[in-house]
């Protein structure tokens, strides 16, 4: 623990301010853990994780991806255990916890148990967090293996050991094996740590030997092996790279601002121009009291590195996502920074935040103030964004589909497939009541339009399914009676015709 040791008192005060904040966390990760069915990247996750690791089957489905290979490889061994969708969705939450467990220890190594309660409480707030957690796919472990790594760092800084050292290596190493944008976040660890105690005079030889031996173990180890047997690979089969921006001072416009806008995505308050300005106003104060505090502060290693890093990665980030060279979904275009490519500044953010806040409450009353507005702020985003998290969110529909279908004997007839709705169709309607394989049999991506049959379903999810509607349209152009279910567009349609 930071500081002197606690009274008694004390302590079981601090215990009681852990266990409540970590069961909110996990209460808010698990709160309509099943709302949503699952979407079509899901889909693909869980089936590439079956695959045969024997005879590199998986490992041919990763590399025609643009992932690493770890979360596929962690989730084959989970998913051997138990097939089912809870069972899948459930591991985010077993190690979003431990997540939550390393945000607090790494704040109350740098400030007190009260802040870090409330960095818990914050990204048990954070409806991104939320939503990442929710949802199958890899950010929610590069995270994970994000907060350990900064947890290792704090602790390697404060009281070097081998095995601080090793956790730190291994933390960010898996971070990077599981999205490659945690790079961000991990490269500045593992660079201040080096030259923490390889390039600072005042290390002994032995402990300088002792890291440097680390580092190049690991590269050669894992560096070495993920960029020629996954990136170079990939890089060659998606060549989204090839369409970068040449820079000119345009592209600074926004540094001053772009970071307080992530943050407010980050708690689902980005829909309001008025909110993004806040946002913006929100970056300068953080930036702001982050090189005063640098400049000024009289912090320690391990806290003034957590601030620069802050700086660093927003600025790599900020200029990197401009020049279309990171965040780039398919060739010319780019995801910006208002999306899942943002995530890896979740767990630096939090820290930063607890340094910047313990630190300013320290300082003068006028600080204090702004210390206090800081806060303020932050737990207003927090409450908002609660409410959002509350009412969860729909990402696919095919679970209700699959009633609404079975209820009506969808099986009788025609049921026409559109975007990415086959995985949903054959797993939720083989889970219901009754079920017989020949159901699936009325399934077809198959339409000719000028051949429609008396009648017919038509069953939409996600992407590519926009000949839906001319579907209908074509429908009640015919004379067909059209029965409506859903039409929330990209997140599912559902309908029956028949004709009269």
């Amino acid at each position: 623990m930071n500081g002197k040791p606690l009274k008694t008192t004390e302590r079981r005060t601090e215990y009681i301010f852990f266990a409540v904040s970590i069961l909110f966390l996990i209460f808010s990760m698990s709160h309509n853990l099943m709302h949503s069915a699952l979407w079509g990247d899901e889909w693909a996750e869980y089936h590439i994780s079956q695959k045969a690791i024997r005879n590199g089957e998986l490992y041919q489905n990763i590399v025609n991806t643009f992932q690493p290979p770890l979360y596929n490889y962690v989730m084959h061994f989970w998913l051997r255990i138990n097939q089912s969708l809870v069972w899948f969705r459930s591991f985010n939450v077993v190690i979003g916890t431990l997540a939550g467990a390393a945000l607090y220890l790494t704040i109350r190594k740098l400030s007190n148990y009260k802040i870090a309660s409330l960095g818990v409480v914050a990204l048990a707030s954070c409806y991104q967090w939320i939503f990442c957690v929710q949802e199958c796919s890899e950010y929610a472990l590069m995270l994970f293996l994000l907060f350990i790594g900064v947890w290792a760092y704090v602790m390697c800084i404060e009281s070097f050991s081998i095995k601080w050292l090793a956790l730190l290596i291994v933390a960010n190493v898996g971070a990077i094996y599981s999205q490659y944008g945690s790079v961000f976040v991990a490269a500045p660890l593992l660079i201040s740590a080096f030259i923490r105690f390889v390039l600072c005079k005042d290390n002994d030889k032995k402990r300088r030997i002792t890291v440097l031996v680390a580092y190049i173990a690991s590269a050669l180890m894992f560096a070495l092996p993920l960029y020629v047997f996954f990136l170079k690979i990939q890089l060659a089969n998606n060549q989204i790279s090839e369409n970068k921006v040449a820079f000119s001072p345009e592209l600074m416009k926004d540094l001053p601002f772009t970071l307080g806008r992530i943050i407010t995505y980050f708690y689902h308050l980005d829909s309001s121009p008025r909110v993004m300005w806040i946002g913006g106003l929100f970056t300068l104060a953080v930036i702001a009291a982050s090189i005063f505090l640098i400049v000024k502060g009289k912090l320690s290693y391990s806290k003034k590195s957590i601030l620069v890093m802050l700086c660093i990665t927003y600025l790599v980030h900020y200029l990197l996502v401009q020049l279309h060279i990171y965040a780039m979904v398919h060739p010319d275009k780019s995801a910006g920074f208002l999306g899942r490519y943002s995530y890896f500044y979740i767990p630096l953010l939090l820290v930063a935040m607890g340094v910047i806040f313990d630190s300013l409450l320290q300082r003068s009353n006028r600080l204090k103030t702004v210390s206090l507005t800081l806060c303020g702020a932050l737990m207003l985003c927090m409450f908002f964004s609660y409410y959002d998290i509350w009412g969860n969110w729909y990402k696919a529909k095919d679970d209700q589909f699959a009633k609404i279908w079975v209820e009506n004997r969808g099986y009788e007839c025609t049921t026409y497939l559109f975007g990415v709705a086959e995985d949903g169709f054959d797993y939720y309607i083989s889970h219901e009541d009754g079920f017989e394989e020949y159901w699936l049999d009325s399934k077809t991506y198959d339409l000719d339009m000028e051949n429609l049959p008396d009648r017919f379903w038509a069953w939409r999810t996600n992407w590519g399914g926009n000949g839906w509607i001319d579907l209908i349209n074509k429908a009640r152009e015919e004379g067909y009676t059209v029965t409506v279910y859903d039409d929330s567009g990209y997140d599912g349609q559902l309908a029956y015709c028949e004709r009269i």
